[in-house]
């Protein structure tokens, strides 16, 4: 047991907003993690069910767990900034109020970052699952390189699998205050500096109808087009080409007539993430993002060329 001057290796933040029905098994899969020397820092964003008193019959038993009232509903982002700036650990990890840890996700992501110095995220593969049982479980890409590509159109992590460095946290700030409020931030690390994914699975990622990420679509997808500009604005230092760069990427769609335009800005952007992260050109993680990038405009040019629809309605329809 730490001293209480002591901080601990990892402060875990855990929002909670009406979650009793799956607080206890999220809370019991924390506990029990084979790494113990953490805090978890428990939000409530103002719950009207039972909540408080499942969380209050936790910390009871555990001096590990801490319980942090945000008054009124805040929202989700505004929940992880309040835990972000009581937490003490070397590491932050996210949790949410309905998955499932396996025993040692905490350990296998600390080891990965102990080892891996240049590293200030990391995620892992996660299992769906619903009340009908397993889905099909999920990988994000695990190499730097290939992980900031996808990152300019989309998440390249479960948000809840999450651990970073605390000193992501001291020099980007918390949270931004909106719909997609993961993809923002993710997005400025992956600018700054490299991240990765485990490909083994250490979250039960529960799917169900009250998901945070279920029951706020509409704010999600405006929030994830805004972040996408300001994506192309770090690499480009302007939003102009935007448009066009979203076609390709998100909606599969790439006429003729932009083609060469796209594969010089995907030029681009390839040589900026590797002059961020150091690499050569010929770096095993640098040259699978370039036949990546090439298989992506041979096959959205195929689209196009077979007048398949477009995945989606343009950025300024």
């Amino acid at each position: 047991m730490n001293p209480p001057d002591v901080a601990p290796r990892v402060s875990i933040i855990l929002p909670v907003y009406n979650g009793q029905e799956f607080l206890d098994e999220a809370l019991a899969s924390l506990v029990n993690q084979t790494l113990k020397d953490f805090e978890l820092l428990i939000i409530n964003d103002g719950s009207t069910d039972n909540s408080v008193a499942v969380i209050e019959r936790w910390v009871a038993k555990d001096h590990r767990l801490r319980l942090i009232q945000n008054g009124e509903p805040h929202g989700l982002p505004q929940a992880l900034n309040a835990g972000l700036r009581q937490a003490r650990g070397e590491y932050i990890a996210r949790a949410d109020q309905d998955d499932r840890h396996r025993p040692d996700r905490l350990a296998q992501e600390v080891a990965f970052l102990d080892q891996h110095q240049k590293i200030m995220l990391v995620g892992t593969a996660y299992q769906p699952f619903n009340q009908d049982g397993q889905r099909p479980l999920l990988r994000h890409p695990a190499a730097s390189p290939i992980i900031a590509w996808k990152m300019l159109s989309a998440s390249a992590f479960c948000h809840p699998t999450v651990v970073f460095r605390r000193q992501v946290y001291e020099k980007l700030g918390g949270y931004p205050v909106t719909g997609a409020e993961d993809f923002a931030y993710f997005s400025k690390v992956v600018c700054h500096w490299p991240a990765a994914n485990l490909s083994h699975v250490l979250i039960d990622y529960r799917e169900h109808a009250t998901n945070y990420s279920l029951t706020r679509k509409e704010a999600i997808t405006i929030s994830i087009m805004e972040t996408f500009q300001e994506n192309i604005r770090h690499y480009f230092g302007t939003a102009d080409q935007a448009p066009v760069l979203y076609d390709f990427l998100v909606r599969r769609y790439l006429p003729l007539r932009h083609w060469r335009k796209v594969k010089i800005m995907c030029l681009e952007i390839i040589r900026n993430i590797g002059r961020t992260y150091a690499l050569s050109s010929l770096a095993p993680s640098m040259v699978g993002l370039y036949f990546l990038a090439v298989k992506e405009l041979l096959v959205v040019s195929l689209r196009t060329l077979f007048r398949l629809p477009a995945l989606g309605p343009a950025l300024y329809p």
